[in-house]
């Protein structure tokens, strides 16, 4: 894991990540809440932004994607599926 967050996403996970003691934890945390709960909208939408900082562009957006399958009205999640896609596109350009 990365010591720094790209800071596009940082704002978006500092106060989750506040909460928890460092970056490693927070995913882990994560992980977990995932394995344990595959339909938890909030922690695939969390694992989502991990994935992204790790430049795993597909793996943020399948949870994305996945998360909003599960709930529709989830307006977090919709902006990051968009933040990740215009990222995509940039690499393919």
């Amino acid at each position: 894991m990365p010591k720094e967050m790209d800071p596009r996403i940082l704002g978006r996970v500092t106060e989750f990540i506040a909460s928890l003691d460092n970056y490693e934890q927070a995913y882990e945390a994560c992980l977990k809440a995932v394995r344990n709960n595959p339909d938890d909208t909030d922690a695939l939408n969390r694992l989502g932004l991990f994935f992204e900082d790790q430049g795993d562009l597909y793996a943020a957006s399948y949870c994305y994607t996945r998360a909003l399958s599960l709930r529709r009205e989830f307006p977090e999640a919709e902006f990051n599926l968009v933040c990740v896609r215009q990222r995509m596109l940039g690499e393919t350009l």
